[in-house]
């Protein structure tokens, strides 16, 4: 009689060693939560939408072409519009431009550039690295032209945290939409 209730306790223990096994197995898998609900940043003219990474202050800033600068430890995301008056350029005549007031950066080296779709929408794709505020930044740039603006995000970290931060604002950038 004995042996039958040592084999009632047994399975008892299994049980319960079971359960709180699959109790840390779905919290674990789950994934981790910020606390921070994602917001919604609309740009002042209400055109452009997307979604404030999580995490990240917003920051002051003096360039009138910034319409909002996000930051956290080694890097930032800035999204930027310029209005143009009279006849907009095409994304490529936007890009030439782009591109000569980038090349005089300190150390400014072109990694990789391409377009690329985001919601619809032809973007420019522009990966480079500098030498700015004394260290080596790598960044990712992306720009459209719609209608008589420009649209773009700036993201750039200190090499040692690119990567990590990378898809963070990568999510923001495919979270826009422009009307």
């Amino acid at each position: 009689m004995r042996s039958k209730g040592a084999v009632q306790i047994i399975i008892v223990v299994v049980l319960i060693i079971a359960a709180l096994g699959g109790v840390i197995w779905y919290q674990t898998s789950r994934p981790a939560s910020t606390g921070e609900e994602s917001q919604k940043y609309s740009s002042p003219d209400g055109i452009a939408t997307f979604t404030q990474p999580p995490g990240w202050e917003v920051k002051e800033h003096s360039d009138p072409a910034i319409k909002v600068l996000f930051a956290i430890n080694g890097g930032d995301l800035k999204y930027i519009d310029e209005d143009f008056e009279g006849s907009p350029p095409t994304l490529a005549e936007y890009t030439t431009e782009t591109m000569q007031d980038l090349s005089v950066i300190p150390e400014f080296k072109v990694i990789e550039q391409s377009d690329t779709s985001i919601n619809g929408l032809k973007f420019h794709q522009l990966i480079y690295e500098c030498f700015c505020n004394n260290q080596n930044l790598r960044a990712l740039y992306v720009w459209t032209v719609k209608g008589n603006k420009a649209h773009g995000f700036a993201f750039r970290a200190v090499e040692e945290v690119y990567d990590e931060l990378l898809p963070v604002a990568q999510a923001t950038i495919d979270s826009i939409t422009i009307q």
